[in-house]
């Protein structure tokens, strides 16, 4: 997982954007958060299905500079578990929000 950390981590270097890695455990298993920028408003960036956080570095590092920046991963793409539920994934992914924005002490974003 370092090895894969430090990838991603030189990719939005490049881009110009410094973020820490954080994981929030949530009811589908393990999901990797990027955290950086700052500013008064927070971000939340869910890409979509089959995408990850690290696929958009000109994008999060573009956002970052006037935003704090929260990028999750959902399951089974990045950095996080695999998906470990069947069926719709939209109850799911809302829980996975949901957890994040617990875990990291988000009260509101965009």
């Amino acid at each position: 997982m370092a090895e894969l950390e430090s990838a991603l981590d030189q990719r939005l270097s490049v881009a110009g954007l410094a973020a820490s890695h954080r994981y929030v455990h949530t009811s589908v298993g393990r999901v990797h958060v990027l955290i950086g920028g700052a500013g008064e408003t927070t971000l939340l960036f869910v890409p979509g299905l089959g995408a990850s956080a690290g696929d958009f570095p000109e994008l999060l590092a573009l956002l970052a500079q006037r935003h704090r920046l929260v990028a999750i991963d959902l399951p089974g793409s990045g950095l996080s578990d695999a998906v470990a539920f069947k069926g719709h994934p939209g109850r799911p992914w809302n829980q996975v929000i949901s957890a994040v924005t617990d875990q990291v002490g988000i009260s509101e974003f965009a």
